[in-house]
């Protein structure tokens, strides 16, 4: 999710997405959390004149999502789904407003965000009537 200067709002950079995605991967499967960037760094280098990933263009990054989406190993075709979903969860989810063990001491950026006022027993205000 892009930063400025191509969005005025944080995005995924500015609040370390790549920690939270980092956790998941090495939780889904030990190892995936060096396997996809070193991955991301293979297909960068051979289709970009041997820059890393992380040097590419936006639109350098979306062409190597977009050759590993074709990817012919299965598995490997998801990793763009995967990171993209968990790139959202980290800017949406309750992620940034978490202390170092997991207790929200904070408003998430994505509450902020959405305007979402945190969780609540009931909303009798979106109760319709009769129902």
């Amino acid at each position: 999710m892009p930063s400025p200067p191509d969005d005025s709002a944080p995005g995924a950079a500015d609040i370390q997405a790549d920690l939270f995605i980092a956790h998941y991967l090495e939780f889904l499967m030990p190892g995936l959390e060096q396997g996809v960037p070193d991955l991301l760094n293979e297909l960068a280098g051979t289709h970009f004149s041997g820059k890393a990933f992380a040097d590419l263009t936006l639109a350098e990054r979306a062409r190597v999502f977009d050759l590993l989406s074709e990817h012919e190993v299965d598995q490997l075709r998801e990793i763009p789904t995967l990171i993209g979903l968990l790139t959202l969860a980290a800017v949406y989810g309750e992620w940034t407003g978490q202390d170092a063990e997991g207790n929200l001491v904070r408003r998430p950026l994505g509450w902020q965000f959405t305007g979402f006022d945190g969780p609540s027993r009931g909303r009798l205000n979106l109760l319709h009537p009769n129902r």
